[in-house]
């Protein structure tokens, strides 16, 4: 690449990490986030069609993370092909698209990932409501179908081992709302792969 093309994009990828406020500073005053971002910038800049990246999240702080992910999602709209290792197995659920689960060495399952996730029969969500759970509506949520196991987790929150797809998982809200809860958030707690994964590492041995 000749200097002008260097300039140029290099500017473009600055930019595209949010480090071109930080032009002309010396790299040991960067975070270790800010050089993980600097890293991906450089790796983009000959414009490859695939990249490789160990842990590019590993030891970074929560904003890091998001910071990295959302640089991951934007490779992914510029058709950039991104080969990624990782053992942070809720990130991958997030930001990939296929994924190859590996134990010691030996390939256990691959495939998209919406399909693996078809395989997880057991989800855990978390439920955090306006109101706490009465007596009646222990037993009353028991009885839900899908519903295995409830935790109270807090004055105003619970979580639901639960079996069930998409469809099953929008009835159990409606459920909870006819036994009167005041529903503040309802969601998966994101751990679905890494059960998955956990459950073929048993079958293997």
């Amino acid at each position: 690449m000749s200097a002008c093309e260097i300039t140029n994009r290099g500017r473009d990828l600055l930019d595209m990490v949010k480090l071109n406020e930080w032009t002309g500073q010396r790299v040991g005053k960067f975070s270790k986030g800010m050089k993980q971002r600097l890293a991906i910038a450089q790796a983009l800049l000959p414009q490859p069609s695939v990249i490789i990246l160990d842990e590019p999240t590993s030891g970074l702080d929560p904003r890091g993370m998001v910071e990295v992910r959302d640089i991951l999602k934007q490779l992914h709209k510029m058709d950039v092909t991104v080969l990624m290792s990782s053992h942070l197995l809720n990130e991958v659920q997030e930001v990939c698209t296929d994924v190859a689960l590996i134990n010691r060495g030996k390939l256990l399952r691959s495939g998209s990932v919406a399909s693996l996730l078809e395989e997880v029969k057991a989800r855990k969500i978390d439920v955090r409501t306006m109101h706490p759970l009465t007596p009646p509506m222990f037993d009353r949520l028991r009885s839900v179908p899908g519903v295995k196991d409830f935790n109270i987790t807090g004055d105003l929150s619970f979580a639901i081992d639960f079996e069930g797809k998409e469809d099953a998982q929008a009835r159990l809200l409606i459920e909870l709302q006819n036994l009167g809860l005041m529903v503040v958030s309802f969601k998966e707690s994101g751990l679905a792969l890494e059960s998955l994964y956990m459950s073929l590492i048993m079958d293997s041995r």
